[in-house]
């Protein structure tokens, strides 16, 4: 018996040019998949664990049987309804189409801080997931000011 295919927790429109040039080549290109057609497929996995798999549809096939022009909608299924965590590895945020309501934002597990000169310690963002929070301290640290950051569980 097939297994149950997961509902696509969001929807990115972007180009497929875009699509490549973020993720490279396609893991499947012109795949067929029965109720969906046509498709190209990436399929990520960030050192962290999360699983994403990305598939940009095709419209129709041609009268000739060729495959139609790409659509400008991606569809991802991800191992975590983190919505969140999902955009920050695929660097789309502003690419959102649609959401599933399950994917609500998940809550803020971990805290990026900072120290000043004077030693004082401030909040500078909040996270989901560890590595975006160790991701933004990477960056951060990497600009060269005398600041320094580090990670905390809030």
């Amino acid at each position: 018996m097939p297994s149950k295919v997961p509902s696509p927790l969001l929807c990115l429109s972007l180009p497929r040019a875009v699509f490549a040039a973020t993720f490279g080549p396609p893991n499947e290109t012109a795949g067929v998949l029965v109720g969906i057609g046509s498709f190209d497929a990436w399929d990520l996995r960030p050192p962290c664990g999360l699983e994403i798999n990305v598939m940009l549809t095709y419209d129709a096939l041609q009268v000739d049987g060729s495959v139609g022009e790409p659509s400008q909608n991606a569809e991802v299924v991800a191992s975590a309804d983190d919505i969140d965590h999902v955009l920050f590895h695929l660097g789309a945020t502003g690419a959102l189409a649609w959401r599933n309501p399950r994917s609500q934002p998940a809550v803020s597990r971990f805290v990026v801080r900072r120290s000043d000169d004077n030693g004082g310690e401030f909040e500078v963002a909040r996270f989901t997931s560890r590595c975006e929070a160790d991701a933004t301290v990477s960056e951060l640290t990497a600009r060269g000011h005398k600041q320094m950051y580090w990670v905390e569980p809030s």
